[in-house]
C-alpha cells in the first residue's frame, strides 16, 4: 500500500522523512527507501473565494447585496502554490493512504484536509500528532498514528473560524461601511472589533479615573531589649476604615502617640506553588517585560527554535498544561538541561522533578500542550537564547520543589489604632531560587 505523507513545510518533511528513511529528493516531495513519498503544502495552498468570485452581483457595495452567504464554501489554489498543488495531486493519485503530518492543531487540520478535498482523494487517512519535531518526539508518534476521525473536530473548529470571518468580517465591514457613509471603509474583525472594544473601554477607564487621597501612619516602635520596628496603620484605600482626610490621619496619629502595649506574634506557615508552564500569550507578555520583544517578534524566534532549532515544541498554543504522555521523556530533557543550567537543574533533580496533576491535566488540552524545552540541547547565542532561556526558567520551575516558607506578623494595638508588620521567610531551595535571568 503506498502512502504519502503529508506535511506543511518542507523543513519538516525533512525531519519526518530522515526518520523514515529519505532516499532522495525529487522536485516537491521526498522519496523514501520502501517507495513512500513525503511532501508538503508551503503552508495554506489553498484560499477561500471572495464575494464575486461567488456572485458578481456580490461585487458592488450595496445594501440589497447583503448579508452575503455562500449556498456552498469553496475554494481556489493560490497561483504562488499551484505548482506544488499540482505535485501532490499527482502523488495523490498513486496512493492509497495518506498520513497527515502538518502542524498539530487546528489550522494544520484545515490545510490538510482541505488539500484533500481539493484533490479528490478517497484513500485512508491517519493522523501523525507531535509537538516536537526532534527524532526521538517523531519516532514517538510515528508509533502511536491516530485513525482519521481523531481530530476531525479540530478541523470543523477551524472551517467554522474561517466560515465566521466572511460571514461576520465581510458582511460587517460592508454594513458599518454603508452605514457610515464617509468615503472610508470601516473594517470590522470576528477578532479586531471585540479587541478594540476593550481597549477603548480601558482607555475611557483610564481618561475618567479619579484619584481619591488616603492616609497611612508609620509607627517606630522600641521593643523592651532595644530592637526597633517600623509598624503601619494602613487600612488601605478600599477599606471601611480608611483614612480619607488629614483631619482624620491626625486624630488617629494623636491617639497612638506614646503609647504602650504588648506586641502580638504571630507566626504561620505556607506554600507557593509554582507557576505554569508559558502558553505563546503569556511568553509574549514575560518577552516584552523581559527583553522588550514585541509580539511578532516573540513569536518568530520561538518559531525557529522550534522549527529549525528543535529546542522547544510547538510554540503557537494557548495551553498553558501539559500532557500526561510528556512525563516518560522528561528525565532526558532534565539530563540535557543539567549540562546548561547546572545550579536550576540541581535544584529540580535533588529530590526529582514534581509531576502536579493541575499542570498535567489531559482535560485541559486542547490541539497543543504548553510550550516546553526538547531533549535537544544546544549552544544558543542572541535572542534565540534569551527567548529559550526564559521558556527553560519556567519549565524548571514548573518542575522544582514547591516554595515552603513562614510568615510572621508582628502587631500593636496603640489606643486602638492597631499598627502591624509582617515578614516572610523561606525554607529551603524551591522554584523560587531558581532564577536564569537577571530581572
Amino acid at each position: 500500500m503506498t502512502t504519502v505523507w503529508l506535511t506543511e513545510k518542507p523543513s519538516q518533511g525533512a525531519d519526518i522523512a530522515r526518520v523514515l528513511g529519505a532516499a532522495g529528493r525529487k522536485n516537491g516531495f521526498i522519496e523514501l527507501k520502501n517507495g513512500d513519498k513525503v511532501t508538503w503544502t508551503i503552508g495554506h495552498p489553498l484560499q477561500g473565494l471572495e464575494p464575486h468570485e461567488y456572485n458578481p452581483a456580490w461585487k458592488r457595495w450595496a445594501w440589497n447585496t447583503l448579508p452575503m452567504i455562500p449556498e456552498v464554501w469553496k475554494n481556489a489554489v493560490d497561483k504562488k502554490k499551484a505548482g506544488q498543488v499540482k505535485v501532490i495531486k499527482e502523488l495523490l493519485k498513486g496512493a492509497q493512504r495518506v498520513v497527515i503530518a502538518t502542524d498539530a492543531g487546528r489550522e494544520g487540520e484545515l490545510i490538510a484536509r482541505e488539500t484533500l478535498e481539493y484533490c479528490k482523494f478517497k484513500g485512508k487517512i491517519e493522523r501523525l500528532w507531535t509537538s516536537v519535531l526532534t527524532d526521538a518526539g517523531i519516532k514517538t508518534a510515528l508509533a502511536n498514528l491516530l485513525p482519521n476521525e481523531a481530530k476531525l473536530p479540530l478541523h470543523e473548529a477551524a472551517l467554522g473560524r474561517q466560515h465566521a470571518d466572511f460571514l461576520w468580517g465581510i458582511n460587517l465591514t460592508r454594513a458599518v461601511t454603508l452605514a457610515a457613509n464617509t468615503g472610508e471603509m470601516f473594517s470590522v474583525g470576528r477578532v479586531q472589533t471585540p479587541v478594540l472594544y476593550l481597549v477603548v473601554r480601558l482607555d475611557n477607564e483610564v481618561e475618567t479615573f479619579k484619584a481619591q487621597t488616603f492616609y497611612e501612619l508609620v509607627a517606630e516602635v522600641k521593643t523592651a531589649n532595644g530592637h526597633l520596628l517600623k509598624l503601619k496603620h494602613a487600612p488601605g484605600e478600599k477599606s471601611e476604615n480608611a483614612m480619607r482626610t488629614e483631619a482624620e490621619a491626625k486624630r488617629r496619629l494623636e491617639l497612638a502617640k506614646g503609647a504602650t502595649a504588648p506586641l502580638r506574634v504571630e507566626t504561620s506557615p505556607g506554600a507557593d506553588e509554582p507557576p505554569y508552564p508559558y502558553s505563546m500569550p503569556a511568553l509574549q507578555k514575560d518577552a516584552s517585560t523581559a527583553f522588550g520583544f514585541s509580539a511578532a517578534e516573540t513569536l518568530a524566534v520561538a518559531q525557529r527554535l522550534y522549527n529549525d532549532l528543535k529546542v522547544i515544541s510547538y510554540p503557537r498554543t494557548d495551553s498553558q498544561h501539559l500532557d500526561p504522555t510528556l512525563i516518560p521523556g522528561i528525565p532526558a530533557v532534565l539530563r540535557g538541561l543539567t549540562k546548561m543550567f547546572p545550579d536550576a537543574a540541581s535544584i529540580v533533580m535533588a529530590k526529582g522533578p514534581q509531576y502536579r496533576k493541575k499542570v498535567f491535566d489531559e482535560s485541559q488540552l486542547t490541539d497543543h500542550h504548553a510550550i516546553v524545552p526538547t531533549d535537544n540541547v544546544q549552544a544558543l547565542s542572541g535572542k534565540d537564547l534569551q527567548l529559550y532561556t526564559l521558556i527553560v526558567e519556567r519549565f524548571l520551575q514548573v518542575l522544582a520543589p514547591t516554595a515552603e516558607y513562614d510568615t510572621t506578623k508582628v502587631s500593636m494595638n496603640a489606643n486602638s489604632v492597631l499598627f502591624s508588620t509582617s515578614g516572610r521567610v523561606y525554607r529551603g531551595d524551591s522554584w523560587r531560587n531558581i532564577k536564569l535571568l537577571s530581572r
